[in-house]
């Protein structure tokens, strides 16, 4: 009976190792951050300081919800949200919107 479980657990331990694959980084479904923050560099060359600016970003973005603070990081002297800030104050006045969409950015002044 111990030579069974001891053979058991020899083939065990070779299955693990059989199937077992170096990891590999997965394909990001999210856009290209690149792209996004040259169209956020436009978003402050065309737009004033102090400018409210309510972001439209897809889910997949969030970044794990750093996707805001990168946005006011990247816009200095501007107010700043997106459909994804749970936490922050609504925008007193939106001026512009930003909307963001499969890679592609269009800047709408809200008025």
């Amino acid at each position: 009976m111990a030579r069974v479980l001891l053979a058991l657990m020899v083939l065990g331990s070779l299955g693990w190792a059989v199937s077992w694959q170096p990891l590999r980084p997965q394909p990001s479904a999210r856009s290209d951050r690149h792209e996004l923050e040259r169209f956020v560099e436009e978003v402050a060359r065309r737009t004033p300081p102090h400018a409210s600016i309510f972001f439209i970003l897809p889910p997949e973005d969030a970044d794990g919800g750093l996707a805001n603070h990168h946005l006011r990081y990247l816009l200095v002297d501007r107010y700043v949200a997106t459909n994804l800030d749970k936490f922050s104050p609504p925008l007193q006045r939106i001026d512009y919107v930003a909307i963001w969409r499969d890679g592609h950015g269009r800047l709408e002044a809200a008025h």
